[in-house]
């Protein structure tokens, strides 16, 4: 059974301006807001396609969706924040243990937050060097022995 095609393909700038709109401030992802537009996300990501493969005449398709993704972020940053400090709906003060739940909750939404916004700073941080060192190591595979050579160190065999 052949499949159904989904909605009207042909590019539009307004309808593909529309989509992005409604992306940068919702909770929801593009099928959502494609599906309410009667176009499938495949369609979607052919017209950014297509628009990058041109040398002339160039929307900038991919930089208006790049940007909507950013703003998007941005306000699910700002729910987050809103969502782990509303404690209106609380029946009663938070004592004990979950008083201290709601605290990491806030905690973690922080972090999370700030990491996204500043990530140069706030990020967590693989150190793939040492003490700002480069690691210096060779691995050498012969056969079915592995041997690590590092300063200091046994070889594995």
């Amino acid at each position: 059974m052949a499949k159904k095609k989904h909605g009207n393909t042909k590019f539009s700038i307004e309808l593909f301006e529309k989509i992005c709109d409604a992306i940068s401030c919702s909770k929801k992802g593009l099928h959502f807001h494609c599906k309410a537009n009667i176009i499938t996300a495949k369609s979607f990501y052919q017209w950014i396609s297509e628009d990058d493969k041109k040398e002339e005449n160039r929307l900038g398709l991919s930089d208006i969706y790049v940007r909507a993704r950013e703003i998007q972020s941005e306000y699910l940053s700002d729910l987050m924040l809103e969502v782990s400090f509303d404690d209106g709906d609380d029946e009663k003060p938070f004592v004990g243990a979950n008083h201290i739940q709601r605290d990491r909750l806030k905690m973690d939404a922080l972090k999370i937050t700030s990491a996204r916004l500043n990530p140069k700073k706030y990020s967590d941080k693989i150190d793939v060097t040492s003490k700002g060192n480069e690691l210096k190591s060779t691995t050498v595979i012969t056969g079915m022995n592995i041997k690590n050579t590092k300063p200091n160190e046994d070889k594995i065999e």
